[in-house]
């Protein structure tokens, strides 16, 4: 409990903290209200009234809105890195043990700023779902609503991945680049050279496995409509039980790594 305090306490002093709280959802919503206007004007000039086929209505605002989120998902990721990195940067790691905390608890509060984050973000989200399905003027309903659930489980992978780069690389600029060069590039690359030669099996990749629990509204619908049988769709509850897996890899890796360094 001590450690989280201090956590904190370094936290609330740290300014891109409040930047990063209040971009966050300025982004989330943003871009959602950006795709409500849209949404008004298309039903405007068809004639189109408010129902369940509507990209922002119930039930698909939950997947919409959530896929529209994941694209954001850099944004407490960079925190996490920056948070991490100057703890080495200034040796603050090394003075929290000298005041005598563990190698676990420094560790332990770095996981759950990631959980507070993931969580923070998840609410971000399931707010904008819940008003731009109202604001749709649609029958509210929890059908579609697991994507809030797979959202949060996309997060703390993402966040998870973060926090390995930072406790590896140790310098922000570096670990900033490779976190967006990789889940940005590197991964898609290796993904399609995979797929090529294996067909499917380069969406197993971490990154990839997280990134499918939030598909893009539509897309495979129509992408199976095109090419029957082209796509590979092993199913949220595999997806699911593979990003666990990666949650727990990482964590396994950031213990073994952290306990054996020499601070």
């Amino acid at each position: 409990m001590n450690s989280m305090r201090a956590e904190w306490l370094k936290l609330r002093s740290y300014r891109p903290f409040w930047v990063v709280f209040a971009l966050y959802p300025f982004c989330v919503w943003g871009i959602v209200g950006m795709s409500l206007w849209g949404q008004s004007k298309v039903q405007d000039m068809a004639g189109q009234a408010p129902g369940p086929d509507l990209p922002f209505g119930f039930p698909m605002v939950w997947q919409s809105v959530t896929y529209i989120a994941s694209w954001m998902h850099f944004i407490p990721a960079i925190l996490l890195i920056l948070t991490v990195t100057n703890e080495f940067a200034f040796r603050t790691h090394r003075q929290n043990l000298l005041e005598g905390w563990s190698r676990f608890q420094f560790l332990g509060a770095k996981g759950l700023t990631a959980l507070g984050l993931s969580l923070y973000a998840t609410l971000i989200t399931l707010v904008a779902a819940l008003l731009a399905g109202v604001i749709s003027k649609s029958t509210p309903g929890l059908e579609g609503g697991q994507y809030i659930l797979l959202f949060f489980l996309q997060s703390l992978v993402y966040n998870s991945f973060a926090l390995l780069l930072a406790f590896f690389i140790r310098r922000a600029a570096l670990a900033l680049a490779a976190y967006l060069i990789y889940s940005v590039i590197v991964e898609n690359i290796v993904a399609f050279l995979i797929n090529l030669k294996f067909p499917g099996v380069g969406q197993y990749l971490p990154l990839e496995a997280a990134g499918a629990l939030v598909p893009m509204p539509y897309l495979k619908e129509q992408a199976a409509k095109m090419v029957p049988g082209f796509l590979h769709d092993p199913g949220m509850l595999v997806l699911s039980g593979v990003s666990v897996v990666y949650l727990t890899l990482f964590a396994g890796l950031l213990w073994f790594h952290f306990k054996r360094e020499d601070l």
